[in-house]
């Protein structure tokens, strides 16, 4: 119900705008005293609007080359379309994520104003139908009447067996043009095409925009009426003119069947006396109005949206070069606190301060919408929440995440929560999702120069003189001092001696040097105890030495 409730409303802000296109292009072919029909037709485009969730077709030349605003999509909705081995937060966040809200209250009073308006007419109708029940049959010419003495004005009543019911004691001379008016009416379906218009207006009795549009198009309706009669008896325009206005009802009834005196009489008498035959201009007009119908009934041609749930992969320096390893992050339907309330389980480590995180989408096309939001992790607790720079990357599907400084004390390690929140838009359907990571990486405030190295083996951060049990394989990381000098890692075992892992100049930056065997036969990697020097000579000529012992594991 509440996806169809949602449909209604989408329906109804396509046909509203639908509706002001037309508007102007209506008063231009009045201003160019053009056949009303022209007006009809655009009408309808209106009513198929009013009546279709989507359009007739799907075609580059649409007029409407916009998306009506949408009904946020609920998380229920996609959570169910989700595959078997997508990541979704458990607990309290899930219970919340699945669970079915009640329907809105302005459903209701949507729902109470379309049974009261339905109901209104129905009676209205029926009680005309009453009114009538009684009325005698005439007939003259092959043309059948009814008059009855309990109705005021001409109209044509019933849509399967539409009749003709006039006004009793309504002169010859009239009498004759309100027939051929009516039977215009007839003709023209005009009966079943008000009924459905004002059906569908039910739908969207919220909508002043279409209650304007319902005004207009039952002008037209007669208008049309007024062209087909003269048409056939364009030297009759006085007459005609006279019987309009002998037949002018003062206060038509809202929802009336189409009828002879009942809509704008003044402004039709106007156009009666002022007609003229339409030239080839009409026609020319009559094409033009052909394609702009078809192009405000057609939808625009939109990139369809992914039929898979995309997968979004991370991948840091240390998973190797290029695309190589790297991980996949969880992903949830859009839904607020679902993250911050239930961390994910994805907790990646980085070596290096301020590092750069790469992301890879695994569909062809980048989401229409990308926000990122960062978090500080306090004892597991998110904390201020800030927009994170992004930048595209690689190809179509990869951007960069830009890791910065935040706080004023260096040293340590820091996690953070980010949080991807992605909308893919195809018209007005829509996939809203997000993903989230925890990254944990070593202290440095912002805008502070660094004094002494960052030592990180593997994901524990080293202190001078400390140690850590590390695999073969690992990476030991060092962040450099901003200085300019010379440096030099050694290394040794108590069986082996000294062996130089690394050296050159350095003014900051970082080295990471892959741990492996020290003294044994190339391809065994025993459990092995490896003692690190660490060597910096300042141009100044001092000198800085850090130690720290790594225990190496198979």
């Amino acid at each position: 119900m509440r996806e169809w409730f949602q449909t209604i409303l989408s329906m109804s802000l396509t046909a509203g705008v639908t509706a002001l296109v037309v508007l102007p292009l209506r008063w231009l072919g009045q201003r160019l005293k053009l056949p009303g029909g022209l007006s009809v037709l655009l009408w309808l485009a209106v009513l198929v609007r009013m009546v279709l969730p989507t359009g007739v077709l799907t075609a580059p030349f649409s007029l409407l080359r916009w998306s009506a605003p949408v009904v946020e999509t609920q998380a229920e909705t996609f959570a169910a379309s989700l595959p078997a081995d997508a990541a979704l937060p458990s607990g309290t966040a899930a219970a919340a994520v699945l669970s079915v809200p009640p329907l809105p209250w302005y459903f209701w009073v949507w729902l109470l104003g379309a049974v009261l308006l339905w109901s209104y007419t129905l009676f209205t109708w029926a009680r005309l139908g009453a009114q009538v029940s009684s009325a005698i049959c005439r007939s003259s010419e092959g043309t059948e009447w009814w008059e009855s003495d309990r109705i005021s004005s001409p109209f044509v009543y019933g849509l399967l067996r539409p009749r003709i019911f006039v006004p009793l004691g309504v002169e010859a001379d009239v009498l004759h043009w309100v027939l051929r008016h009516e039977q215009s009416h007839i003709r023209l379906g005009h009966p079943v095409l008000k009924l459905l218009f004002f059906v569908a207006l039910g739908l969207h009795w919220w909508n002043p925009v279409l209650w304007l549009a319902w005004f207009l198009f039952c002008r037209d309706l007669e208008l049309q009426c007024d062209a087909a009669v003269l048409r056939r008896w364009p030297a009759y325009r006085k007459e005609y003119a006279s019987a309009l206005l002998a037949l002018a009802s003062p206060h038509p009834a809202p929802f009336a069947p189409p009828g002879f005196g009942e809509t704008g009489v003044g402004q039709r008498i106007r156009r009666v006396l002022n007609w003229r035959r339409p030239t080839v201009w009409a026609a020319a007009a009559l094409l033009l109005v052909l394609l702009v119908g078809i192009g405000l009934v057609c939808d625009p041609l939109y990139r369809p949206l992914p039929q898979t749930t995309p997968e979004l992969t991370l991948h840091l320096t240390e998973d190797g070069p290029g695309k190589e390893g790297g991980d996949v992050l969880p992903v949830s339907p859009t839904g607020e606190g679902t993250w911050t309330d239930t961390l994910p389980a994805l907790h990646r480590f980085s070596s290096i301060p301020s590092p750069w995180v790469d992301l890879y989408l695994d569909e062809n096309r980048m989401p229409d919408e990308i926000q990122c939001t960062e978090y500080l992790l306090e004892d597991g607790v998110p904390t201020g929440a800030q927009p994170a720079e992004l930048s595209p990357y690689g190809n179509d599907t990869g951007f960069l995440l830009r890791v910065r400084p935040r706080g004023t004390g260096s040293g340590g390690l820091e996690t953070r929560l980010y949080v991807l929140d992605c909308l893919w838009q195809s018209g007005k359907d829509r996939l809203s999702l997000s993903y989230a990571f925890q990254l944990t990486f070593p202290r440095v405030a912002e805008n502070q120069k660094l004094t002494t190295p960052i030592l990180v083996a593997g994901d524990t951060l080293l202190s001078d003189g400390g140690e850590a049990s590390v695999p073969y394989g690992a990476y030991l990381n060092l962040t450099h001092p901003d200085r300019s000098g010379e440096v030099s890692l050694t290394a040794h075992t108590r069986e082996s001696g000294e062996t130089d892992i690394s050296s050159g100049s350095v003014a900051g930056g970082s080295t990471g040097v892959k741990l492996t065997p020290i003294g044994v036969p190339e391809g065994t990697y025993p459990p092995q105890t490896q003692y690190y020097t660490l060597t910096y000579t300042w141009e100044d000529g001092t000198q800085s030495i850090y130690t720290f012992t790594l225990h190496l594991t198979p």
